[in-house]
């Protein structure tokens, strides 16, 4: 949905939403705040403008007007520009975080992929350590760059949202709260046909991108970190000596030989150990959140990120460095330090910078399950309720994605959209007939106008007034699972 943010300093329209008609238009209009609403609702009601207010809500950050209208969105554009709004399209620019991932994945492949072309290159033939940990890496990063954080469902945040849609629509639907759906039901499902069958390819993606940073970013990289210490072609000999009964000559034997090298593949496991400990954030956990959680969250992974930072940047210097025979490589006919291998540790050590700003997981929400939810509530509600407790379910939805590119207007007609899909319901009060329209705008410009005169704050819409933002976030003096007396709740019936 296009989203336009005003420029304008002073104006009190802060910007404008537009839903895609094929007649007219349907809009929502961001008012500065609330003591300009009374002077916006006059310019949008008066008859040159023409729209229609069929329901306004007041959202964590500003009130929003709900609007219908004869003229297209060129027009209204038009007609803004000429009251002296300066309208920008809102574009949502992907922040470093987001793109963290992706770019650490690239640093290291490149990194990788020369440290392997190197260990080809050595005197002394195919350089295990080197080759089997940019191999394993290679994958790793491969896995980085296709699929980022791992993820989870966000069902905290869920009950969350379907406890306060329940809680906007408890007092205006026959029966009260306990007709509404239970918010531990499910009923996304109800309008799904069954899925076929998932091949083993699927479910083995859909296991990987679950679980991208632990296969990826711990599990193969552990091995790869265990591979520079401990190269494979010497773990026979390691292996012996351990049945020999020596613990000591066995590390001695298996270990490699490039010092400096093996004690950085050793920092690179404790990084990974570190790391291992991690968990995603979630704000919307009931519980208690320890200072462990706390750690857990915000500082293990990076801890671990730059461990292994500094433990690959000791790789590249020792590549960079080492002359012995078993690090040389010859390139050109000449003998040289594996400058190869140092400039692709460094690129990997500058990826392990970098995910400092990525995240460790992100938790996905069920955005299926959490229309249905409301949807089925408001289908209880009666028509001549509807528009203004589906825009206040609508802010309900999108104070819970506060910068998380979920605007109100695509939140409402999502409702709208799928209210009509779902339960055979429209807005009866859209005005789309014109006479019905010019009836109740002119009627709107006739309120707007007493209450000019009057020295009214505000022109109440038709249906009801919208609560304010403390009435809908305050909490409730009971919950919703203690009103209820039963988890049988009725489908709601469908209104055609």
């Amino acid at each position: 949905m296009a989203v336009y943010k005003n420029t304008h300093a002073g104006s009190p329209i802060a910007g404008v939403e537009f839903t895609p008609v094929s007649d007219g238009n349907f809009s929502f209009f961001y008012v500065d705040n609330e003591a300009d609403l009374a002077e916006v609702k006059q310019w949008l009601t008066s008859p040159d403008i023409g729209q229609e207010i069929i329901a306004e809500a007041q959202t964590a950050s500003q009130p929003v007007l709900i609007t219908h209208g004869g003229k297209a969105k060129d027009d209204l554009m038009a007609l803004l520009e000429a009251r002296g709004e300066k309208l920008e399209l809102q574009k949502h620019k992907r922040s470093f975080a987001d793109m963290a991932w992706p770019v650490r994945g690239a640093l290291g492949f490149t990194g990788q992929t020369l440290q392997l072309s190197s260990s080809f290159l050595t005197k002394k033939g195919f350089a295990w350590d080197t080759g089997m940990f940019a191999s394993l890496n290679l994958v790793a990063n491969a896995m980085a760059m296709m699929f980022g954080a791992q993820r989870r469902p966000d069902d905290h945040k869920l009950r969350a949202i379907k406890t306060d849609i329940n809680e906007t629509l408890d007092d205006y639907v026959p029966g009260g709260g306990d007709t509404l759906p239970s918010i531990d039901e499910q009923r996304a499902y109800l309008r799904k046909d069954p899925e076929p069958p998932k091949s083993w390819w699927q479910k083995s993606k859909e296991l990987l991108r679950d679980n991208s940073v632990l296969v990826g970013e711990v599990g193969l990289r552990f091995a790869a970190g265990l591979a520079v210490a401990f190269p494979v072609n010497k773990l026979s000999k390691g292996w012996a000596a351990l049945k020999s009964g020596s613990v000591t000559k066995a590390y001695y034997v298996a270990r490699n030989d490039a010092i400096i090298t093996h004690w950085a593949g050793l920092g690179s496991l404790f990084g990974k150990a570190v790391a291992l400990f991690s968990k995603s954030e979630d704000p919307y956990d009931p519980k208690p959140k320890s200072l462990l959680d706390t750690i857990r969250e915000k500082y293990l992974f990076r801890t671990g990120g730059w461990i292994e930072a500094g433990a690959f940047s000791a790789q590249a210097y020792d590549n960079f460095t080492n002359t012995g025979e078993t690090k040389k490589i010859r390139f050109r006919g000449k003998d040289s330090p594996n400058y190869i291998a140092g400039i692709g540790s460094s690129l990997f050590a500058t990826g392990y910078v970098v995910r400092n700003w990525a995240k460790f997981g992100i938790k996905e929400m069920n955005m299926d399950e959490m229309y249905a939810h409301a949807v089925d509530g408001l289908a209880q509600v009666p028509p001549e309720q509807l528009s203004q407790r589906m825009a206040e379910v609508a802010a309900d939805i999108t104070d819970h994605f506060k910068g998380n590119r979920l605007s109100y207007g695509e939140a409402f007609r999502q409702l709208m959209n799928r209210l009509y899909r779902d339960q055979h319901i429209a807005l009866d009060n859209l005005g789309t007939e014109p006479e019905e329209r010019i009836a109740k705008t002119n009627s709107q410009a006739q309120a707007a106008d007493m209450a000019t005169k009057t020295g009214a704050v505000e022109v109440k819409h038709a249906i009801n007034s919208p609560r304010k933002l403390t009435d809908r976030t305050s909490p409730p003096e009971v919950s919703y699972a203690e009103k209820a007396q039963s988890s049988e709740k009725p489908f709601p019936c469908l209104r055609v």
